[in-house]
């Protein structure tokens, strides 16, 4: 028996214990390949939902999207860990851009294996770039980082809300007079 529970979709839900524990089952509520930044997020605004602490759902968000904008995450916090599938040569033969090769290419790294997992964000210049540890300079896109987190993360909660419940509790701007 559990005191609460979010069911996203078919074997994607979290679970809240009586005495407290959170437990998150599925790749769309928990991902490998997600930003640290988000993950936790998600882990912290899941636990804020099944306690029906609407209010505090609605602070931690506005807490991460002005982390975002001011930056104050690291680059580890932001880059998601991607597999390299293709070879540099069946790269430069395919005629669409990804967000992992054009990483490589643009931190001047033209050899790569396939199979090989790297750390990627997006940068202010709107480029993606390969993280690297000794880069101590949070040099991310935050404006990017911000719909990231609003549009693949927060859009989850959609089931849980009406549909103007759901724009109040996660629009960008400050809260109106009536919320």
């Amino acid at each position: 028996r559990y005191q609460a529970m979010f069911s996203h979709e078919i074997k994607n839900y979290a679970l809240l214990s009586y005495d407290g524990r959170l437990t998150v089952r599925g790749g769309a509520l928990h991902s490998s390949r997600a930003e640290p930044f988000a993950e936790a997020w998600l882990k912290e605004a899941l636990r804020y939902l099944l306690e029906k602490d609407v209010q505090g759902l609605r602070a931690s968000f506005l807490n991460v999207v002005q982390r975002l904008k001011n930056k104050t995450y690291t680059l580890e916090d932001v880059a998601i860990k991607v597999r390299l599938t293709k070879t540099p040569e069946q790269y430069a033969e395919s005629k669409r851009k990804e967000a992992p090769y054009e990483a490589m290419l643009a931190s001047r790294q033209t050899t790569w294996r396939q199979g090989e997992r790297i750390k990627i964000y997006k940068a202010q210049q709107g480029q993606w770039l390969v993280f690297e540890s000794e880069v101590k300079q949070p040099n991310y896109d935050g404006a990017h980082y911000v719909k990231v987190l609003r549009d693949a993360y927060a859009k989850r909660f959609e089931k849980a809300f009406t549909k103007e419940e759901f724009e109040t509790l996660f629009r960008l701007d400050q809260e109106g007079l009536f919320d």
